[in-house]
């Protein structure tokens, strides 16, 4: 083989190459299945009804793969339904009873202003960053706490990450997130 032939081969197969790192990401559809640890819990003797409710303006989409705002991350199950389902299972783990209905209980609603993904390059993928913000509600009679939690998650990434990679970051966020909530002192003082 001719050294020119190799060169050619060579550039070829660059050229390929960058062309294929540069196609733009497509949308993806994503499965978030967090679980929690919440053994600051146990202990809790009144029953617990728990709300979950997701203010953000689009429900179903998380966020976007590039700057762009092309690529949607969108969920397969609502964000509500996920928390609502994790939540109560870690709970129901450290032998909280769940109820709902009438006194004497606690309720506690779990407020969902902000869930973001986001990559702050428009034209080349080399971060993603994920917020989250919710409000924490806890009454129980005539008593009550309020509270605001946030967490965030960067990662240097060499390409767009593929969904399971995606939903891996999303689920360590709301891990994070729906943690801190449950291990804070004064939340668990008030439902102990």
């Amino acid at each position: 083989m001719k050294v020119s032939d190799m060169i050619k081969i060579v550039s070829i197969l660059s050229l390929v190459w960058v062309l294929a790192a540069c196609t733009a990401p497509g949308p993806q559809s994503i499965d978030l299945s967090p679980s929690y640890e919440f053994a600051k819990l146990d202990g809790v003797k009144i029953p617990i009804e728990l709300v979950i409710v997701d203010e953000r303006e689009d429900t179903n989409i998380i966020g976007y793969r590039r700057a762009r705002n092309d690529a949607p991350i969108s969920l397969n199950v609502s964000l509500a339904s996920t928390l609502g389902q994790s939540i109560q299972e870690a709970m129901q783990q450290q032998g909280i009873v769940m109820s709902k209905g009438p006194e004497p209980l606690t309720q506690v609603k779990v407020i969902v202003n902000e869930f973001r993904y986001w990559s702050p390059n428009e034209d080349w993928v080399s971060e993603v960053n994920l917020n989250a913000t919710v409000t924490v509600e806890i009454k129980r009679g005539k008593t009550s706490l309020e509270k605001k939690f946030s967490a965030e998650k960067k990662q240097e990434v060499a390409t767009a990450p593929n969904a399971k990679y995606n939903q891996k970051l999303a689920d360590e966020l709301l891990v994070n997130l729906i943690e801190s909530i449950f291990s804070n002192n004064e939340i668990v003082n008030f439902l102990k």
